[in-house]
């Protein structure tokens, strides 16, 4: 398992983030995404690249939870950064940094995650909304999502 971690996202009360809500995980709980795509596309650009490695047994037997990887994203097919939450036999669980979201990925389709893109800030934050009654404002923020996934937020303070 990696010892090494990501560096944090500088997000600070006295400064406004432009941001897109990237994924939702629940109603007082969502990922943002800086608006500014220089920094993901040039993170995007450096795990294909790294994507293309021959697999590493080594490196698939030393996965665990919490280690750091290069995960294929089923849906695109394009090589993200990860961190693996969970590990089965042939599966693991990993959370896309750089997005938010979660998936289960053959563990065929991960490769380790070079030094270069470990040092690159993730470009998604946990964010949480404060004053908001759950079962009231659920059905409306998911609808919201659904219709309007562009528009970029402001965000004063970050959660983690």
């Amino acid at each position: 398992m990696s010892t090494f971690t990501y560096k944090q996202p500088e997000v600070f009360k006295t400064k406004t983030e432009m941001v897109y809500a990237s994924c939702i995980v629940e109603p007082k709980f969502f990922w943002c995404q800086f608006a500014n795509t220089e920094d993901l596309c040039e993170v995007s650009q450096l795990a294909q690249e790294a994507g293309k490695a021959q697999q590493d047994v080594t490196f698939l037997q030393s996965l665990g939870p919490g280690s750091h990887c290069l995960a294929l994203f089923p849906d695109d097919k394009l090589w993200c950064r990860a961190m693996v939450v969970q590990k089965d036999n042939r599966t693991v669980h990993v959370l896309f940094v750089d997005y938010g979201n979660e998936s289960d990925i053959d563990i065929q389709d991960t490769r380790p995650l070079p030094q270069n893109l470990l040092e690159k800030v993730p470009q998604a934050f946990l964010c949480r909304l404060i004053g908001f009654d759950d079962i009231k404002y659920y059905s409306a923020s998911k609808k919201y999502s659904q219709t309007h996934p562009d528009i970029v937020l402001r965000v004063k303070e970050k959660l983690l």
